[in-house]
């Protein structure tokens, strides 16, 4: 009892910290003054996640996988790093979303953190992320003439809510929740986002087959969900087919990604074989951009921005995160299948996202890191709870 008085509230601390952590980001843009409130709860689930990633691996009764020490090897490189250039701010900066997974992952395992909280928490965050769309779209058309000429970011943090919403399609106000946030990923025109979400309205699409396949009750409503959603997307495509594909037609360049991909990657291959192996420093590849470009700029991709500051020791630590995540779906699929399709969901945004935008450079990703962390949590809680039928039975 005593040890709950102390954890439950760091349930709603935490989720507190998170919303309002994002909010600053939102409703303040880079350079406003008002953004450094931000960092303040950022420094404190920073340090909250500390104590749980001490609390996690010091347990002997708490279930631990790959995952867990995958995180923990990244994790380890930045603080390395952070201290060897005496960077202590940065890493902070680097860890926040990753090593959020251990306070999220032992509240979740200790039946602490549930589904109705993130739920709860993700439907805060979309009346955020629709209102920054709306001021979005007014302020593009007053830039730019259409709001379809340039693009949103809120379009990638929409797409880390639709697995949360995932979790529960036999509730239709989920399936709207989802639906809404795939209508405000198309109005944000971030082509990576548009494109995610083609890919995870398919999953959608599959898990509600699924369900309807073992569904006793709600057939009627699962069918007709499955077919308003084929519908609507096939409106949508026909008839907006030429302002959706704009930014897709018009910027071969893709945001000048392809030059500076090209860059870094030079960068790097003309360091020495230490830079090879390790990399310049943390934050190095936003000073190599900042002398080309003028501006702070960072690689808009985890994987480059990994092999420019860490070198092949960042690429080999950051593959381990990636297969262990990968290696961990059948145990979802058996422990949690209620949460396997959404836990597919959470694995194609981090990968595909990782590859042309950036997971672990991107503050934001605290939510995908949350629900990575929470389907863990339920499915080891299962398999603890199976184990000990097992052998009490």
């Amino acid at each position: 009892m005593k040890n709950d008085f102390f954890i439950k509230p760091v349930v709603f601390i935490s989720l507190f910290l998170t919303i309002f952590t994002i909010g600053i980001g939102l409703l303040y843009p880079m350079g406003h003054p008002n953004r450094a409130l931000g960092t303040y709860p950022q420094a404190l689930l920073f340090a909250i996640s500390l104590v749980f990633l001490i609390r996690t691996f010091t347990s002997n009764v708490m279930q631990k996988n790959g995952v867990h020490y995958s995180l923990l090897l990244f994790n380890m490189m930045i603080l390395s790093y952070g201290i060897f250039t005496m960077d202590i701010y940065r890493i902070a900066v680097l860890t926040y979303a990753f090593l959020s997974f251990y306070v999220f992952y032992y509240l979740a395992y200790k039946d602490y953190l549930r589904q109705s909280h993130i739920r709860n928490m993700a439907v805060i965050l979309l009346i955020f992320y629709t209102y920054v769309t709306y001021v979005g779209i007014g302020h593009r058309t007053e830039m730019y003439g259409e709001y379809f000429l340039r693009a949103d970011n809120t379009g990638y943090n929409l797409l880390f809510l639709i697995p949360i919403f995932a979790m529960n399609f036999i509730s239709k106000k989920n399936i709207f929740m989802a639906l809404f946030s795939f209508l405000l990923i198309a109005l944000s025109f971030k082509r990576g986002a548009m494109l995610l979400g083609a890919i995870v309205l398919i999953l959608m699409l599959i898990q509600l087959l699924n369900i309807y396949r073992r569904a006793n009750e709600n057939k009627k409503e699962i069918a007709f969900a499955f077919i308003l959603i084929i519908a609507i997307s096939i409106y949508g495509i026909s008839e907006y087919w030429s302002i959706l594909s704009y930014r897709f037609t018009n910027d071969p360049t893709l945001s000048g990604r392809l030059n500076f991909y090209d860059w870094i990657y030079n960068g790097w291959l003309n360091g020495t074989w230490l830079n090879h192996l390790f990399g310049f420093g943390l934050y190095q590849v936003i000073e190599f951009l900042g002398n080309i470009y003028y501006i702070p700029i960072y690689a808009h991709s985890d994987w480059l921005e990994l092999l420019y500051d860490h070198g092949i020791l960042g690429i080999v630590l950051y593959s381990f995160i990636c297969l262990t995540l990968i290696t961990q779906k059948n145990n979802i699929k058996f422990y949690a299948p209620d949460l396997y399709w959404p836990y597919l969901m959470t694995m194609v945004i981090f990968f595909i996202k990782s590859i042309y935008s950036g997971i672990y450079i991107n503050k934001d990703s605290i939510i995908l890191m949350m629900t990575i962390a929470f389907i863990f949590g339920n499915a080891n809680k299962n398999q603890s709870r199976m184990y000990l039928q097992d052998t009490n039975g």
